[in-house]
């Protein structure tokens, strides 16, 4: 357990999805003041500040954070927020290819490049969690783009790991599996897709987005304290290997 004395701060992207949303509500529940940065709000709490904010516009980002957050005696930035396509890579068009970068790629990289710097220049505790995806380390039909941002961010965390480490700030990732949100809702009204998801898990049950807030609590966490630059896998062991 953390020192509850001290200021708890996190910053989640992302927190109007259900990923995201039940990061946050771990979170609060863990003690922290939370700002959550989307474009819709989706939740309500006395330690809940919602900032409306399009990730496409990365630039302004620093300005946005440096203007509406007060750092704490320990703080966390958890870059949730990602979006895909889902179409053949002849018909990825750079527009759609820039947007999927922009949202999953480069936002996480200026927040976590301002947030390090800034929690290590106020000499203050920090540590970053970005959510990956298997995406990231194994390839998927139609999703170009979202694949190469989702290993683009695990490779990212390596970095962070790297470049903060000298501070006491950590950098990890967090890889999903297929996790049931309202971005892939849609897989469960096809009995033949639902076949297959199950067919590719070693666990009777596809994960749920509570699975992925309870790693971002460890992680976030004085359990978690000699660990960084590490991808946390949380698949249900879809990656473990293949049916023959």
């Amino acid at each position: 357990m953390s020192d509850q004395t001290q200021t708890r701060v996190a910053i989640v992207t992302g927190s109007g999805g259900s990923i995201g949303k039940a990061i946050c509500e771990w979170l609060l529940n863990d003690g922290f003041t939370v700002y959550g940065l989307d474009r819709d709000n989706a939740l309500e709490h006395a330690r809940f500040t919602f900032l409306a904010t399009d990730l496409t516009r990365y630039a302004t980002l620093p300005a946005l954070l440096e203007s509406e957050i007060e750092f704490g005696d320990e703080n966390l930035l958890v870059n949730c927020a990602g979006i895909r396509e889902i179409l053949p890579i002849k018909d990825l068009s750079l527009e759609v290819w820039e947007q999927v970068m922009a949202v999953n790629l480069t936002a996480p990289f200026v927040l976590s490049q301002y947030f390090g710097t800034k929690v290590k220049e106020a000499d203050l505790q920090g540590s970053i969690v970005n959510i990956a995806s298997v995406a990231g380390t194994l390839g998927e039909p139609e999703r170009t783009a979202y694949v190469v941002s989702k290993t683009g961010v695990i490779g990212l965390t390596k970095q962070l790991a790297i470049e903060f480490g000298d501070a006491g700030i950590r950098a990890n990732s967090i890889s999903p599996g297929v996790t049931r949100t309202n971005m892939t809702e849609q897989y469960f009204d096809d009995p033949e897709q639902v076949a297959l998801i199950h067919n590719g898990l070693c666990l009777n049950r596809v994960g749920q987005p509570n699975d992925i807030a309870s790693m971002v609590g460890f992680l976030s966490g004085q359990n978690a304290g000699f660990i960084t630059g590490s991808n946390f896998i949380v698949d249900g062991g879809w990656t473990a290997g293949k049916q023959l």
